[in-house]
């Protein structure tokens, strides 16, 4: 199929054309090159020519580009003079005698007051009134109604409103209408998509260096629910994120795409709409559009103001639009609202009027700041890099994370025992202490798979090494775990000790015998300081000699520990001092025009130098892919260490796509009940961001927990997709048997629970690593038209089945959850809510108990728990139906050996549905019957049922129980094969 232009004045519009017969891209692109270089003099008289004529024709040409805007959600301001219903853009009599007066400049003083939202002009600090006009900006102190003070608090008051991070002051330096300094050229159809040529205006003012004078658009219908949009330098290669490696688009027919592009040519401007209700996803008339070699500027206006994502910060699920700022740069930080976290997600989800829902992507990895504000619009301001931005059109929000992590890469599927309970401290001190404490949990009946230990185990805080006289029989230690089932994971840092003898450390040696470390800007080995508390260095995990490298030093230590997976931590990459211990030379790259608003007064604080140098570029651009770099590396060498058993990675710091290859934690949250609350929104979030495997440090991190605190904590964290307490040297002890016995009972309680549905998990991560669904998910996925749900953040759904309704707050025995339309039954009892007249309902929250609840229409796979996943798998499985209000219900089970790393592409697994149709006939389907060991079919529980006369079990009359008081029916005793199909008929 290819492409012609349907052109109304000054829109480019894409529609199937047989007739045209289409050059090659590489064509096309000479074509553009020859057209706008060769003969410069022509282009120049043309331009003169054409500004004459838009000069004298002016308000014709306004009422030209009114056609291609009408109908747009987000229209422009009505300047003066326009007829009520006119088309809202200022037409060029509103400009004409400003610029003759003013060359330079956008607006009249007076036109600067019709300006309703307002882009900030002058993002650094120290904006002034002369410094702000000297742009062509417009100056106003924000109206008395329309300051930050006045906007909802939908943010905790400790938070920084006007300071470095967070929420912002409305911006008294602001762009006018139509200051992109931008307009297109020329264009090309391809056959899925569009080549443009954008020119820098000639008049457009510089604020800084090296302004980029002509781009190159391309747009590429890569599904019939995605675009992708990349904006970059036409002349010249500028730096694009070198990985994940994002899919090809296949060719596409125009008439089964579900959205539409619109082009704006003078000024530049795009578009992308929804087809379906003519809503406008994607607007970048908002704001100014600015290409700087070093300062990148673009603002899309929003279909609403339900925004999620933008990680990693701590914050709420829904973010406001009220001038908040998110700054995107790998960071060593203490969390807190809106700090700059250890990874970089620049991706947004946008839940609009109806319930539909569209995600989008800025793949940049360079540092940015992002800015919601109350248009609603969103503006980007990023450093390096170019433009490359993806679309996803859903149209419902599990629809549109499926999309987004299809494209950017579906999570790993994890060991089964790494779903299991973890446990860890900073400070153990000893192989002795840890198995003291590993002990008394075991004997208190803590379900427990995972022993951890971190930095303390290691001699002299050296990667790769243990401290052989408290870390003695750790060898033992491990192979005695194994015994029991158990697994066993420590911690490595990227920085590696460089001030031994030669030849006495073979972590150092070898790095350096093969080249794979970061170097200076001269060419030298950079040297940082980490926990050695002397000179260090970090790999270059791009370098190709980097995979043989740490897979040497993975697989020797293997041998000498026996481990059976690997924390990354330090990866952002961490650095005690200031870039280097050498220093860093000046340049741009250390000091760059605009600084986006990170930790500390310079892009190299507390990590290395931006003049670095890795094998495949520059720091100042791969900084926040280090963490992902030596994800995919430790990846690599954990297969070669285990073979063919999948790799257990946790990492601090991830990119974009490091679902792949590791799971994550959210870093060093403290022992608060905020910091509770913030574990839910992060989450919910790396769900969405396609790194399903991820969980909090149980009880916080640092500062002492108080015994209620942990006791909650521990029943939320037992729903953690990655379950692990964890917490800093010096601080308490607050394992689960550190506390009282009522404390242990709960802890105890809540995993018990855990372990019984980890056939539910694992069949969530099954799905997540087939096609990208999340394993937790906030309510608005299960119910994205019922607004009640936009903004919950504190209830979770495990799957779309199982919600949770935790304590986040302290001295609370009794909670108000929210229960959206459908049935729900309660986990423990299985008598049914009534929420018909109320949704909002008081629930009592004992100190021993999380409220969890099944939605109507569910079948869960479920097990007997015991003290590890070893055991509890082997046990046989009960099916727990819940029906729905047409009396369905649907469910199904994956399973495998739980080890086997290529599974999904040897295809040695089992698939099973089950299905309750409404005349009362469950049954099964066994979809795929390749791994043999599953486990027997044991007991059905159905809940919200009659009573019936009879039930027929493959046609054989079977016994059962009913209980009147809960209405459930269940079934024992049951012997059915998984690996065949069933049929349990209830007769009413």
């Amino acid at each position: 199929m290819r492409y012609t232009k349907c052109q109304l004045p000054d829109e480019k519009l894409l529609i199937p054309s047989e007739k045209q017969d289409e050059p090659r891209e590489g064509k096309c692109l000479q074509r553009f090159s020859q057209r706008a270089c060769k003969n410069i003099l022509l282009i120049l008289a043309l331009l003169f020519l054409f500004t004459l004529i838009t000069f004298l024709l002016g308000p014709y040409c306004g009422r030209a580009v009114h056609a291609i805007f009408k109908g747009v959600v987000r229209p422009w301001s009505v300047p003066k003079g326009l007829a009520e219903g006119e088309p809202q853009i200022p037409s060029y009599d509103d400009f004409r005698t400003f610029w003759k007066k003013s060359p330079g400049k956008w607006m009249t003083a007076d036109a600067c007051w019709e300006v309703e939202d307002r882009f900030d002009c002058y993002p650094a600090d120290g904006a002034s009134q002369e410094g702000c006009e000297a742009r062509g900006c417009c100056w106003r102190p924000p109206d008395k109604a329309k300051t930050a003070e006045d906007f909802p608090k939908l943010i905790p008051d400790n938070s920084t409103r006007n300071g470095k991070f967070g929420r912002l002051a409305v911006p008294m330096c602001f762009y006018p209408i139509g200051a992109t300094s931008y307009r297109v050229i020329d264009t090309h159809n391809t056959t899925n998509g569009l080549f443009a040529l954008i020119q820098r205006r000639m008049t457009a003012f510089s604020v800084y260096p090296s302004p980029v004078e002509l781009l190159l658009l391309k747009i590429t219908f890569d599904t019939p629910d995605r675009v992708r949009i990349v904006l970059t330098d036409s002349q010249k290669e500028r730096y694009q994120v070198p990985f994940p490696k994002l899919p090809d688009a296949p060719e596409m027919q125009k008439e089964k795409l579900n959205y539409e592009v619109k082009l704006q040519e003078d000024p530049f401007a795009l578009q992308v709409v929804r087809k379906s209700s003519g809503l406008v996803l994607f607007d970048t008339s908002a704001g100014a559009f600015s290409f700087y070699d070093q300062f990148i500027e673009i603002s899309s206006f929003l279909p609403s103001n339900f925004i999620y994502g933008l990680g990693e910060h701590s914050d709420r699920l829904s973010h406001s639009t009220q001038y908040t700022r998110f700054t995107f740069f790998a960071t060593d930080s203490q969390p807190g609202v809106n700090i700059p976290l250890y990874g970089s997600h620049p991706f947004y989800l946008s839940v609009e009027e109806n319930g539909d829902s569209s995600g989008v992507l800025l793949f940049n990895s360079n540092a940015m700041d992002v800015i919601l504000t109350p248009a609603p619009a969103i503006t980007y301001r990023t450093i390096g890099g170019l433009l490359d931005f993806s679309l996803f059109l859903g149209p419902s929000p599990n629809q549109v994370i499926a999309q987004y992590i299809q494209f950017v890469g579906t999570p790993a599927l994890p060991p089964y025992w790494a779903l299991g309970f973890h446990l860890c401290k900073y400070g153990y001190g000893s192989l002795n202490r840890t198995k003291e404490v590993m002990q008394r949990n075991i004997d208190a009946g803590i379900p427990l798979d995972v022993q951890w230990n971190d930095i303390d185990y290691m001699d002299k805080s050296r990667d790769f090494t243990f401290d052989p006289n408290k870390f003695d029989g750790i060898s033992r230690f491990v192979h005695s775990l194994h015994e029991r089932g158990m697994h066993y994971v420590i911690i490595t840092d990227p920085g590696i000790s460089s001030v031994e003898d030669a030849g006495t450390y073979s972590p150092y040696d070898d790095g350096v015998a093969l080249d794979c470390f970061l170097k200076n800007a001269s060419g030298g080995i950079l040297e940082g300081k980490v926990w050695t508390g002397e000179r260090t260095v970090f790999p270059d995990f791009t370098h190709p000699n980097a995979t043989a490298y740490w897979t040497k030093q993975v697989v020797d230590f293997h041998g000498q520990v026996g481990f059976d997976g690997l924390w990354i931590d330090m990866n952002e990459p961490s650095n005690f001092g200031d870039g280097s211990e050498d220093g860093c030379p000046a340049s741009s790259l250390e000091d760059p025009p605009y600084l986006p608003h990170v930790r500390g007064a310079s892009l190299k604080t507390n990590t290395v130098c931006m003049t670095a140098k890795h094998y495949l570029g520059l720091h100042y651009n791969l900084h926040s892919l280090y963490g992902l770099s030596e994800a995919m590396v430790t990846h690599s060498a954990l297969l070669t260490a285990r073979p063919n058993r999948r790799p257990f990675i946790i990492s601090r710091s991830t990119f974009v796509g490091q679902g792949r290859v590791s799971g994550h934690w959210s870093g060093d949250y403290p022992s608060t009940w905020e910091a509770l609350q913030w574990s839910i929104p992060n989450m919910l979030n790396f769900n969405m961001y396609g790194i399903p495997l991820v969980g909090s440090d149980i009880c916080g991190f640092n500062g002492n927990t108080t015994e209620e605190l942990c006791r909650r904590w521990q029943q939320v964290g037992a729903f953690y997709p990655f379950s692990r307490n964890h917490n800093s040297l010096g601080n308490i002890d607050q394992d689960p048997a550190a506390f009282s016995e009522a404390t242990i009972d709960s802890t105890r309680n809540a995993l018990l629970v855990r372990y019984s549905l980890l056939p539910v998990y694992y069949t969530l991560f099954f799905k997540a690593a087939l096609n990208g669904s999340t394993v937790v998910r906030p309510l608005l996925f299960e119910f994205p038209k019922d607004r009640n749900t936009w903004r919950l953040d504190w209830q979770f759904m495990v799957g779309e089945s199982l919600m949770v309704s935790p304590v986040l707050e302290a001295n609370v025995t009794q909670i108000v959850a929210y229960f959206p339309d459908a049935k729900w039954y309660d986990f423990y009892t299985g008598i049914e809510l009534d929420i018909e007249s109320e949704p909002w309902v008081r629930l009592p929250a004992p100190a021993d108990k999380i409220n969890l609840h099944i939605r109507g229409g569910a079948i869960l796979p479920t097990q007997k728990p015991e003290t590890t996943t070893l055991a509890t798998r082997k046990n046989p499985f009960r099916l727990t139906v819940t029906l729905d209000r047409h009396h369905q219900a649907d469910g199904e089970l994956f399973w495998d050996d739980g080890e086997q790393f290529d599974v999904l592409e040897r295809g040695n697994y089992t698939h099973v549905k089950f299905h309750l149709m409404k005349r009362g006939v469950l049954k099964s389907f066994v979809k795929k019957a390749d791994f043999k060991d599953v486990p027997k079919l044991k007991e059905v529980r159905v809940l919200g049922t009659g009573n019936p006369h009879s039930v027929l079990v493959n046609g054989k009359k079977w016994p059962f129980s009913y209980a009147k008081e809960n209405k459930t029916l269940s079934l024992d005793s049951l012997a059915l094969d998984l690996l065949e199909q069933f049929m349990i008929v209830f007769v009413y």
